[in-house]
């Protein structure tokens, strides 16, 4: 688990644009869950990202840019 939420927070702070890029860092608990919450301001992940990790394989035309979302997905 260390290494998703790793990935998470540091993707949103290289991924983050503007003047004063701001990521916030959330985590609440339930009785039986816990929530972490990470949001930031800024592109947000491209349509072609999320695309091929519903499709569960990647082709040479169909491919996301990197391993990250792979890894938390």
């Amino acid at each position: 688990m260390p290494l998703v939420v790793d990935y998470i927070v540091e993707n949103a702070a290289e991924h983050n644009v503007g003047p004063s890029p701001s990521v916030t860092v959330d985590l609440s608990e339930t009785d039986e869950t816990v929530i972490l919450t990470i949001s930031d301001d800024g592109p947000g992940i491209p349509d072609q990202e999320f695309s091929a990790l519903d499709a569960e394989e990647e082709t040479q035309l169909k491919h996301a840019s990197g391993v990250g979302l792979w890894i938390v997905q």
